[in-house]
């Protein structure tokens, strides 16, 4: 019994060259455990016995004990001691200044932009997006942000400083038609469970635990959120734009305060 993982994080499951089809990993986990039973075992013809052997039951183990694909977000690093705690206050101290997300999948999130402020349209708006620059020395520090959303994802366009109270979601959703593909996020302060398709299936998600400090990558145009935080949570997104989004942008400098 040969199982391959797919992207979306199934499994293409074949059994002596013959295709069964994409198995989720808990059909799997339930046939091979299954064929363990010892009502089973003296039943099962010789070839198909030895697939319920103990060193299938270890793969199955390990693929129970294997919680993320490699392949949906890549981990940067992360943000330790002193450094990580400068961010924390620095996010604490422009709590006041953010405004109301204009994310329609987000419900009580606060923002603040850096750099560039984007207004949101979906692919069927008819409301075109507009992009104004926005004078980042408006709020002292920010530079320290910038230095980091240089390392994560070079060349960014917008940074999104987002707070989260303690219940708030943002729901699964695919980003402007604005932004370029890629993205980064700094996991601030709080905990999050991050879910991620792979195959533009939002019935195919895979979740994935933020620790603070946390820095990943992701694809932005796969559908994605954040399940509802359990404590407040800082995080600092970072984005590119279309190049035909940044030929259009406004020059004035935009104040938010």
């Amino acid at each position: 019994m040969v199982c391959d993982r797919l992207s979306c994080g199934y499994y293409r499951v074949s059994l002596h060259g013959e295709d069964l089809g994409e198995w989720s990993e808990l059909g799997v986990l339930s046939v091979l455990s299954g064929l363990q039973h010892e009502f089973y075992r003296p039943r099962l013809a010789p070839s198909l016995a030895a697939v319920a052997t103990p060193q299938v039951a270890e793969v199955a183990h390990k693929l129970v004990t294997q919680p993320e694909s490699s392949t949906l977000i890549t981990r940067l690093g992360k943000l330790e001691g002193e450094e990580l705690a400068q961010i924390q206050d620095w996010c604490k101290s422009v709590k006041s200044k953010m405004f109301p997300s204009v994310s329609q999948y987000a419900d009580s999130r606060m923002e603040l932009h850096l750099r560039r402020f984007v207004s949101l349209a979906g692919a069927k708006s008819e409301k075109k997006t507009v992009v104004k620059t926005v004078d980042s020395s408006m709020y002292p520090g920010a530079e320290m942000i910038e230095t980091w959303g240089e390392k994560l994802l070079p060349d960014f366009h917008q940074a999104l400083v987002l707070f989260y109270p303690a219940g708030t979601q943002i729901k699964v959703h695919r980003d402007s038609p604005a932004y370029a593909s890629g993205a980064a996020q700094i996991n601030i302060m709080g905990r999050a469970r991050f879910s991620i398709s792979g195959c533009q299936d939002t019935r195919r998600m895979e979740f994935y635990w933020l620790e603070e400090g946390d820095c990943i990558s992701f694809d932005n145009k796969q559908p994605h959120g954040i399940e509802r935080v359990v404590s407040d949570r800082f995080c600092v997104c970072f984005f590119r734009l279309k190049a035909e989004c940044l030929e259009g942008a406004k020059v004035e400098q935009l104040s938010l305060v």
